[in-house]
């Protein structure tokens, strides 16, 4: 037991050095999958489904605005990409502002309110039938 100990003291007490990063070292930085992965979950007016060759496959969804004194404004966000204006409005980043700097209210469906609604709606379905299935076969 006494020897067992000491092999693994000797292995496993190797003190560690670290070295401060090269400048090859910096520059190879290539791929990083936490970027790619936030992006992808990030919330946003528009869901991309898949690339092509041809183009891009998306799904503009609807942004809803209201300004007080100027009323309800409902379009597509397929009108107002990023750093481009559309009516009194643009995106930085995801928000949206208005051009006069006035107070806007944004009750756009994003893609996680998309994405939840049709999880909800999918949830339905499958309970429903569940609920239904079990209510006929009660009876046998």
């Amino acid at each position: 037991m006494k020897r067992l100990l000491t092999l693994l003291l000797c292995l496993f007490s190797f003190a560690g050095f670290a070295a401060e990063p090269t400048e090859s070292d910096k520059k190879e930085e290539g791929f990083n999958a936490g970027e790619v992965i936030l992006h992808h979950v990030a919330d946003s007016h528009e869901w991309h489904w898949f690339s092509t060759d041809n183009g891009s496959f998306v799904t503009y969804l609807p942004i809803i605005a209201y300004q007080p004194g100027h009323g309800l404004s409902v379009f597509s966000s397929k009108h107002i990409a990023e750093g481009e204006t559309y009516g009194n409005f643009k995106l930085e980043g995801e928000k949206l502002v208005t051009l006069d700097g006035s107070k806007v209210y944004d009750f756009s469906i994003t893609k996680n309110v998309a994405a939840l609604a049709m999880s909800s709606l999918v949830m339905l379905i499958v309970f429903s039938s569940v609920a239904a299935a079990a209510t006929v076969g009660a009876g046998h």
